[in-house]
């Protein structure tokens, strides 16, 4: 048995001119970032949320993890995941505002998507039967990673922003690989699609 079903051809359906069906859209999407904002004025925060990991505590305001965070727990206990994330804003370095939520693609933002723990000792075991040490790059030492990947990026930084340089790569304008130094001092680097500006 064949079953074959047709839905309302266009021609049946009520049309709606172009401008009337826009004004429709427009109002709806109006009305959904009025509600929103709503909810973002209700519901932010810059409350300390206690994040767990391993040994490690952190305390980070609840606008790194968004927008709405008043009633988030005040820990979090990353060890059962393994990793944590959050947001922040260039060029202070700051979380959401009741601001800058609405920008889904603001070029300030920077998605730290995963903080871990690593073991620096861990012993790497080869098929052959041979064992050794994990090599830094291996683990995430941030200074051997950018090593690594140093050879494919240009020779000198041709971007600077935000206390960063910004090295692109040598045979495309892809992504920058940006460079920096914590405030305790430790070398970072990290990667992002797009360079600032």
């Amino acid at each position: 048995m064949v079953s074959i079903s047709f839905s309302v051809l266009a021609q049946d359906r009520p049309q709606m001119n172009q401008p009337e069906s826009q004004l429709r859209f427009e109002e709806q999407e109006r009305r959904a970032l009025e509600q929103e904002t709503g909810a973002v004025d209700l519901q932010y925060s810059t409350k300390p949320i206690r994040v767990i990991l391993g040994a490690r505590e952190y305390m980070i305001p609840a606008n790194y993890f968004g927008s709405k965070g008043r009633d988030t727990r005040d820990v979090f206990d990353a060890g059962k995941t393994g990793y944590f994330g959050f947001r922040l804003f260039l060029p202070e370095y700051g979380g959401y505002t009741k601001e800058n939520w609405r920008d889904k693609f603001d070029r300030r933002l920077i998605e730290i998507v995963q903080l871990k723990l690593v073991d620096k000792n861990e012993i790497v075991h080869f098929s052959n039967g041979r064992s050794e040490r994990v090599n830094p790059a291996g683990y995430g030492e941030p200074r051997a990673q950018f090593k690594n990947a140093r050879g494919g990026l240009e020779d000198k930084p041709s971007l600077h922003a935000h206390g960063l340089d910004g090295y692109r790569p040598k045979y495309s304008n892809v992504d920058v690989t940006w460079t920096g130094t914590r405030s305790n001092g430790e070398f970072l680097f990290f990667r992002c699609s797009l360079a600032s500006g």
